[in-house]
């Protein structure tokens, strides 16, 4: 039947409501003086989560921020990582087209030495 689980959750929200309540049970206390101070431990408790809540959501905003920070550092260091490698790779490409050049004026002298030795031998000769 419809009516049985309906029951249930009804009977399951009473003991939930019955478990929270607040109670002061001081058999030197009037029925008026127990209910108003427990009304005051209820009104602590609100106050307490409430202020707990607004708390928590200052700091997940805080760590929302510091996460974009974050995010947005990173990103920049990236950028600034691929212009070092663009550059690395201009000096490296650059240096290579050098050390072809010396390569070649090394040859070239080294010719010239040998041509110059030669030229000496056969002035020494004469």
């Amino acid at each position: 039947s419809m009516s049985t689980p309906s029951h249930v959750l009804n009977r399951f929200w009473q003991d939930l409501r019955d478990k929270t309540r607040v109670t002061i049970d001081h058999p030197d206390l009037p029925e008026a003086l127990k209910q108003v101070a427990a009304e005051a431990v209820l009104a602590i408790w609100q106050a307490a989560s409430s202020a707990a809540a607004t708390e928590l959501a200052a700091l997940r905003a805080e760590a929302r921020h510091q996460a974009h920070a974050a995010e947005a550092a990173r990103d920049q260091a990236t950028a600034e990582s691929e212009t070092a490698r663009q550059a690395t790779a201009v000096i490296q490409a650059q240096l290579d087209s050098v050390r072809g050049q010396l390569a070649a004026l090394q040859e070239m002298l080294s010719a010239e030495r040998q041509g110059h030795a030669a030229t000496e031998a056969r002035l020494q000769e004469t």
